[in-house]
């Protein structure tokens, strides 16, 4: 039976609770109360079509870690091979294709000392910007703790980033070294790093702003260091429209791997910043 199909009502509302409240209660604005009752409410008579067009439309409005794939490297293999457990939603034509996972956890109750499974549903999506495969992933939890009133050990994860992006690279799929679109985008003043970690002669180095302040704004002899230097994950202030509501990401340009901790406003916010920046890479 398909994942989303076969789904509990449980899961379904686990599902719902990745997106944010506003978006929910904008959906579903007859329903009053907490997210949690929302989220329940919901689940007990959704229709999988209904949840899907949900879900495409809003992903981009939730807290989204995004790999960019080298185009050298595509085959003629598919990304799901990457993915256990998991199935295509729906793709769009000249779109995004939509993909939900399946990842199970085994876990001991700490007090109670039984062993439980629990399984949370996983939407990802892949999708072209600028001649570059893109797979994004709505963030999920580390563990499912939350779901407990009594602390747990995880003993087990069937499916994570890591292991996604190990798979990848064994069908022949790399992450993408998007050093160039970053620093275009960094000398347009389009964003300024506060937090960086870059390699230099001699070590690895990391440069952390007080208060958040500009690299480029505040210490411009170092940004002129950092324009030819190789970096690892750091961390952007958003200084231009449209992408007024991100603030803050994260980004590893030597893996193309995208950070955006924050629910956003408008469901194109992320992927305009990850569109602007493959544009100029």
């Amino acid at each position: 039976m398909p994942i989303l199909e076969g789904s509990t009502q449980d899961e379904i509302s686990r599902l719902l609770s990745l997106f944010p409240v506003a978006v929910l209660k904008e959906e579903w604005e007859g329903i009053k109360g907490t997210k949690e009752v929302i989220c329940d409410t919901v689940a007990r008579a959704l229709e999988p079509g209904k949840a899907i067009d949900f879900i495409l439309a809003n992903f981009a409005k939730c807290k989204m870690h995004v790999y960019v794939l080298d185009p050298s490297q595509h085959k003629d293999v598919s990304i799901m091979n990457a993915i256990t457990d998991a199935e295509i939603l729906k793709v769009v034509a000249d779109g995004p294709t939509l993909i939900l996972a399946r990842v199970s956890f085994v876990v001991i109750l700490q007090d109670s000392l039984k062993k439980e499974k629990v399984d949370l549903l996983w939407p990802m999506r892949i999708h072209t910007l600028a001649d570059h495969l893109v797979l994004s992933a709505i963030v999920l939890e580390r563990t499912p703790a939350t779901l407990y009133n009594e602390p747990i050990s995880i003993v087990s994860r069937s499916l994570d980033e890591k292991l996604i992006v190990k798979n990848l690279k064994a069908l022949g799929f790399d992450t993408a070294d998007v050093h160039k679109g970053m620093k275009a985008l960094w000398e347009e003043d389009y964003m300024d790093a506060f937090n960086v970690r870059f390699r230099s002669p001699d070590s690895t180095l990391t440069e952390v702003m007080d208060e958040e302040k500009g690299i480029k704004a505040t210490k411009p002899e170092r940004y002129e260091e950092l324009k030819t230097a190789t970096m690892f994950m750091s961390a952007f202030h958003l200084l231009k429209d449209p992408v007024k509501s991100i603030g803050d990401f994260f980004l590893d340009p030597s893996r193309g791997h995208f950070r955006f901790p924050r629910y956003t406003d408008d469901s194109g916010d992320a992927d305009a910043v990850v569109q602007a920046l493959l544009s100029k890479n």
